[in-house]
């Protein structure tokens, strides 16, 4: 959670309640961003799309260096990536490293926002409904 603050600003009550209860997890959400988040990163938006695996080996990488892990998905086709092997050759040729962490579930991240401290679900995932009940 101190990682997320020191990249965010502005987080609302639900948005912590969010992060506490449902990260790690299959949950992205979208928080306003600080000085520290460069326009490039997040295409000359005021925002930043925040999501903590639950992957110890990720976290355990994430702890070592201290600092976030900033990535775009590895999905082009819009379809969920579970392994290595299903990454696009185009894809490959773009990336430095490739972490093999095994073959994962095909489930999908739910990516949300609050406005107006009212839950949107910008895409259906895993935890939809859950999220729905919890921020009524």
């Amino acid at each position: 959670y101190e990682m997320i603050q020191d990249y965010t600003k502005n987080i609302t009550s639900e948005e912590e309640i969010l992060i506490k209860e449902f990260m790690p997890g299959l949950v992205t959400i979208i928080l306003e961003k600080n000085n520290k988040v460069n326009n490039l990163i997040t295409s000359n938006t005021n925002y930043v799309a925040i999501r903590i695996p639950n992957n110890k080996d990720l976290l355990e990488i994430i702890k070592k260096l201290g600092k976030p892990v900033i990535s775009t998905s590895a999905n082009i086709e819009e379809k969920t990536i579970t392994n290595i092997y299903d990454l696009e050759e185009d894809l490959k040729k773009q990336i430095n490293y490739i972490y093999d962490g095994g073959i994962q579930k095909g489930e999908s991240s739910t990516i949300v926002k609050f406005n107006n401290h009212k839950l949107t679900i910008l895409r259906e995932g895993i935890l939809s409904n859950e999220l729905r009940k919890r921020f009524k």
